[in-house]
């Protein structure tokens, strides 16, 4: 696939239309920002892809640097569970695996929580690990090879595990540095 394909792609895939098919209708934006954004308001591309999200269905968002795209997936877990809870159900409060190349971005990502959400970069420290599994931390942020070490691995595998019922969303962030899929 050539760069001219990628921006191709990427030009029709937000073209969709942004209504939730798990419920009929569109996904309450204004909503969203009023409680749990401060105001903010997300951009069209944002948007789109959260409702994608929403739909359960895989989103690739190829966006300038500083456009928001970390926005897009703090705004889908406040918004799944927004749904969640207005209709009823929910398996726990839902999360998100975001995996980082780099500790620095971890920790920007971290420190520039603006939200409200409980977010933590993976550790191997027992406690950690321990809050992780009870699904202590709506955003947790590990590198690949966290994400990979037999103590995460064995944390998702444990049937009893809150983290694993109630992960929701796992994104690769900065996936332009993965060399290998």
């Amino acid at each position: 696939m050539t760069e001219r394909d990628i921006h191709h792609f990427a030009a029709h895939a937000t073209m969709a239309s942004i209504s939730s098919q798990n419920s009929g209708e569109c996904f309450d934006f204004d909503r969203l920002s009023a409680s749990c954004l401060g105001g903010l308001v997300l951009k069209r591309e944002q948007k789109e892809a959260v409702s994608r999200l929403l739909e359960g269905k895989d989103v690739l968002a190829i966006l300038p640097t500083g456009f928001g795209k970390s926005l897009i997936y703090q705004s889908f877990v406040l918004a799944k569970d927004m749904t969640e809870s207005s209709v009823g159900f929910s398996s726990g409060r839902p999360s998100c695996l975001v995996i980082v190349p780099l500790r620095s971005i971890i920790e920007e990502q971290i420190n520039s929580n603006e939200f409200d959400l409980e977010v933590k970069g993976f550790s191997f420290s027992t406690d950690v690990l321990e809050d992780i599994k009870n699904n202590k931390f709506q955003v947790i942020y590990a590198s690949a090879e966290q994400a990979l070490s037999n103590q995460f691995l064995e944390v998702l595998r444990d049937e009893s595990s809150a983290l694993r019922k109630s992960i929701s969303l796992i994104v690769v962030d900065e996936s332009h540095t993965v060399e290998t899929w």
